[in-house]
């Protein structure tokens, strides 16, 4: 199953340094983004294609990935090391997203990379996701017993029905409004206000209420 990649970057909620930014781009890691097919929430577009901010679900956690990642459509119950086995490479990490996250940050998943190899672990265990040796999940049929590691958990509000995008939709909102005030923009109401991902706002520009 294929996706097209958007090309706008992620909005983060905190600044970062450029080193930060590209800590992983050298880094020998295959993303894979497993896309859920929810039922819940009774749409007629798949789950993980709802917008939010004028962007599907699934492209804010493609926007995340420092390479474009593989993507693999799967039920809400599924067995996560039988459906990326078969996408697993020679690299020497993997690391397994969901789109049912959107609010995921490239600054979370770097920090918990981090993590995984200061630790020296075959597993990072995210509260929902994964930071995998490569070897060590070709070996592997299932993965129990590992702690899980908590970063910014924000990122990590599942999307699961239309109550959780509505109130995933409200901070992506405000990530995007907070992104431009950064930037040099004035938001006069950030309450009444609504700007989607993809809009250029030149620096020193107002923004009045209900826009």
């Amino acid at each position: 199953m294929e996706f097209a990649p958007t090309l706008t970057k992620e909005f983060e909620s905190k600044v970062e340094t450029k080193a930060l930014k590209m800590y992983l781009d050298d880094k020998d890691i295959n993303f894979i983004v497993l896309a859920v097919d929810n039922p819940n929430f009774g749409t007629k577009v798949k789950s993980y294609e709802v917008e939010i901010c004028g962007k599907k679900c699934v492209d804010w956690v493609i926007n995340a990935c420092n390479k474009l990642p593989t993507i693999k459509r799967v039920d809400v119950k599924h067995d996560m090391m039988k459906e990326i086995k078969p996408l697993l490479n020679d690299s020497e990490w993997t690391v397994v997203l969901y789109s049912d996250t959107p609010l995921i940050k490239n600054s979370t998943i770097t920090e918990a990379f981090k993590c995984a190899e200061e630790k020296w672990l075959n597993v990072c265990k995210l509260t929902r996701g994964y930071i995998l040796k490569t070897d060590y999940a070709k070996r592997a049929d299932e993965i129990f017993g590992v702690e899980t590691y908590y970063f910014d958990e924000e990122d990590f509000i599942i999307c699961s029905n239309l109550k959780q995008l509505s109130i995933i939709s409200d901070i992506m909102k405000n990530r995007i409004i907070e992104f431009l005030m950064k930037k040099g923009v004035r938001v006069v109401d950030a309450n009444s206000t609504y700007i989607e991902s993809d809009v250029v706002i030149g620096k020193g520009s107002v923004v009045e209420p209900l826009s």
